[in-house]
């Protein structure tokens, strides 16, 4: 990649040529420790290119295209600027042995063996007949039960896992495996095995269960990934999936015992048994008063109730679980079913579980204002490949260093007198890395030929805080 570099013709530079070899001495002890770990996984000139590429992204406004990340790095970008574009759609290293080494940095952050995982899709709008995977999706954040939308882009099924840091109330979801749907029609086309979204759901926990064999997972889905194949799927790899059921869904009994003698095979069920909706109603149905951790951190009676049964589908074995019907005494909600295929977890934990789902949803909105998920240009298929999930593993690295930073200075809360906010937010993350790097000065390291001048302590200070909050 460099040899290629070397053979395009002279432009004029505006900025000094030089290496980024200085680089990693530069960072701060918590980020470099953290951009270390993926060291082995590139070649020295790749790694750096790495790094410029991670700074830009940190300190670029707006768009997150390649042009804008080296034009916002500055004297840090010294190659000549094909040989960044090399980087997404050329340079040879492995998205999966990265998601793996995320994985590892952010399971170290969670204190607990059993690892809660949310897993969800999201579209990133695109257009144009050269895109690679481009096709028509479902628009969620504009659809309803309905009215439905469609629009045009990219599909990305995402893995996360829950970190509960000790300056926030609500767990935050940290991506860590991000894969492209694409539709049958196209992946025919290439000659390609289609996977489903519950396909590339289950790849996502076989690969984690796989790296991290000593770990307990539990997946948390919505009602589009709450069917009976995931269900078994993660059961027999020793792991749990906590869903959406809906209110009038197919439920069994266990199989009777099997009569001697008999010829056959066993039975897999048993009859069927009244749905959630069905046993509301029901006059016999034994109602709990509780309290559980409902949407934003708040505590919130509720009246639950439970029950065990078999799911199956042909084609499939049976898989027992214990469901949690909820229902707002007040009658301002409507009455919601969910599940677990652990019929020992305790209902309240089954509910407090799936709340913590909507985490998620957080995640994807501040990767669009704050990470410009929609605003990238790639159009080839490596690119478009890598482009979203290293976005996606940008905002995991910036939570895991903050999380880190304010473990150190405290004095990194917000604390703006006119806008008193509870907790900080991503916003704040990204703003506390960008004035870390500015402060230090990495974005204007100056050779002795350079011109230079001398400016005040508080005018460099202020400079930072001010170029650090900027969007």
């Amino acid at each position: 990649m460099a040899g290629k570099a070397a053979s395009y013709p002279a432009i004029p530079r505006i900025l000094p040529d030089r290496k980024t070899t200085h680089m990693p001495g530069l960072l701060q002890d918590s980020l470099r420790s953290l951009l270390l770990a993926f060291r082995n996984e590139f070649n020295a000139p790749t790694f750096e290119n790495f790094l410029v590429l991670f700074v830009g992204a940190v300190i670029s406004q707006g768009s997150r295209t390649v042009s804008e990340m080296i034009r916002a790095c500055g004297n840090l970008a010294g190659k000549h600027f094909t040989v960044y574009h090399c980087f997404l759609s050329r340079a040879n290293w492995s998205a999966l042995a990265m998601a793996r080494i995320l994985a590892g940095i952010v399971i170290n952050a969670v204190p607990d063996d059993e690892v809660v995982l949310v897993v969800d899709d999201t579209t990133e709008r695109r257009s144009g007949p050269k895109v690679h995977g481009v096709a028509c999706h479902r628009d969620a954040v504009r659809s309803t039960e309905k009215h439905l939308v469609l629009c045009f882009g990219h599909k990305w099924v995402v893995t996360t896992i829950l970190v509960k840091f000790s300056f926030a109330a609500r767990p935050w979801a940290l991506p860590i495996i991000v894969t492209l749907y694409r539709p049958a029609k196209q992946e025919k086309a290439d000659k390609l095995r289609h996977r489903t979204l519950i396909d590339w759901a289950k790849l996502h926990v076989a690969f984690l269960v796989r790296w991290f064999p000593s770990k307990k997972f539990v997946l948390v889905g919505d009602g589009g990934y709450s069917s009976v194949e995931l269900a078994r799927f993660c059961v027999n790899r020793n792991a749990e999936l906590v869903g959406r059921l809906r209110l009038d869904s197919a439920l069994y009994a266990p199989p009777p015992p099997r009569e001697p003698n008999r010829r056959g095979r066993p039975a897999q069920k048993g009859g069927r048994i009244n749905s959630p909706k069905q046993e509301a109603q029901s006059l016999s149905a034994e109602w709990h008063e509780e309290v559980v951790t409902w949407y934003g951190g708040k505590q919130r009676d509720v009246k639950l109730l439970t029950g065990t049964a078999l799911r199956y589908v042909p084609c499939t074995k049976p898989v027992p679980v214990q469901w949690v019907l909820v229902r707002d005494p007040e009658g301002k909600l409507r009455d919601e079913t969910f599940f677990s295929t652990n019929v020992n977890r305790p209902a309240q934990d089954i509910v407090g579980l799936y709340v913590q789902r909507w985490s998620v949803e957080t995640t994807f909105q501040e990767l669009r204002t704050h990470l410009g998920i929609e605003s990238t240009r790639n159009r080839v298929r490596l690119a478009v490949q890598r482009t979203v999930p290293c976005l996606c593993g940008l905002f995991s690295i910036i939570s895991i260093w903050y999380g880190r930073h304010l473990a150190t200075n405290s004095s990194a809360l917000p604390a703006d007198p006119w806008y008193a906010k509870t907790e900080p937010t991503f916003s704040d993350a990204i703003a506390a890395l960008r004035l870390d790097l500015l402060s230090s000065g990495i974005m204007f390291k100056c050779s002795k030929n350079d011109k230079s001048i001398k400016i005040p302590k508080q005018l460099w200070d202020y400079a930072c805080q001010r170029l650090s909050r900027s969007a």
